[in-house]
């Protein structure tokens, strides 16, 4: 099966082949080239102990010039903790990157401009220098044609933001000189931030022939809201309408979809007017749908990083919700 294609966009185009998190990484074949003028705001909310001190500790790196990675497990509210760590610089003077155009939107919203790495690397520029340069799910920075972005900013501080800094390569993020971890998953756990998550599976999986999903989650997933992750587009449509075909309100999301489809989805799923998605690698990174209460495992994770953001997503902790279930059918756990 083919992967999906990065979505169209303003941005100008590259005949390079779309990202991965090999070292052979090279912009998405269509970026996004400017900035939305959007206000976010810059007031995070109130931190958890743990936020608060990894806040501090992080301020106090780039303060000395240490260009420094936050490590804190999806769920855990990375955003939170980088919104105490810029609140007295002025907004336009932070610039926020990542690797897909749902991620900086997030950003955007709720912590800084934003700008996707392919764009920066394919010539736009902020209108103001930055006096920090924030790269989020920052373990793709390792890769040989993405770290050149530090070239373009070689003497702006430098903060990244990542649930596992572990890559499939066995490559180092050495873009940065320290790490700061902010709180483990038994931490988390004990503090109630984040639900335990039960793991269901094949006795053994066969790259041939991996298990049914939709009949997996007719067995495991009693109905209770839930994310697919697919391996491609054509998954994605296939597994909805026999979804839909069973009377569940179903909806397929991925990156070609525009912005507004993508809101509009999410918010459909939080208010309940559909209990499933099926979506393909976007949703894996950076999403918050805390009502989610299984995850269905179909795509495959190239490592531990992706493994932990598809799972991050039915982690976090809503009314009702007691543990989530992780029905994974590739043998990834």
């Amino acid at each position: 099966m083919s992967r999906e294609k990065s979505p169209k966009s303003q941005a100008p185009k590259s005949k390079s082949a779309p990202p991965s998190d090999k070292q052979s990484e090279r912009p998405a074949p269509s970026v996004r080239a400017s900035l939305v003028a959007l206000k976010p705001s810059r007031v995070p909310p109130p931190p958890f102990p743990f936020q608060a001190r990894c806040s501090k500790n992080t301020k106090r790196l780039l303060a000395q010039g240490i260009d420094t990675v936050i490590v804190s497990p999806t769920a855990s509210g990375k955003t939170v903790i980088a919104g105490h760590v810029i609140d007295d610089i002025p907004n336009d003077e932070v610039l926020s990157v990542s690797h897909s155009n749902p991620l900086c939107e997030q950003l955007e919203e709720r912590l800084s401009p934003s700008a996707t790495v392919q764009a920066v690397l394919a010539g736009w520029r902020p209108a103001k220098k930055p006096r920090l340069l924030i790269w989020d799910e920052c373990h793709h920075s390792a890769a040989d044609y993405w770290g050149t972005l530090r070239d373009i900013f070689p003497k702006v501080p430098l903060l990244g933001l990542t649930p596992c800094p572990q890559r499939a390569d066995g490559r180092a993020l050495g873009l940065f000189q320290e790490m700061v971890v902010a709180a483990h998953y038994s931490e988390l756990m004990a503090e109630g931030i984040i639900a335990p998550c039960k793991v269901s599976g094949p006795e053994a999986v066969h790259e041939d022939k991996l298990p049914d999903p939709v009949k997996a989650y007719l067995r495991g997933g009693e109905g209770k809201k839930a994310l697919f992750f697919l391996p491609d587009i054509a998954a994605a449509k296939d597994v909805t309408k026999r979804l839909e075909r069973l009377k569940f309100k179903v909806g397929s999301y991925h990156s070609q979809m525009a912005k507004g489809m993508r809101h509009d989805m999410l918010q459909k799923f939080r208010d309940g007017e559909i209990t499933i998605i099926c979506a393909v690698d976007c949703l894996s990174e950076g999403i918050d749908v805390p009502d989610a209460h299984v995850g269905v495992l179909v795509q495959r994770c190239s490592g531990i990083a992706q493994y932990l953001n598809c799972v991050g997503r039915i982690l976090r902790r809503a009314e009702g919700k007691k543990f989530s279930h992780l029905i994974d059918l590739r043998g990834a756990s």
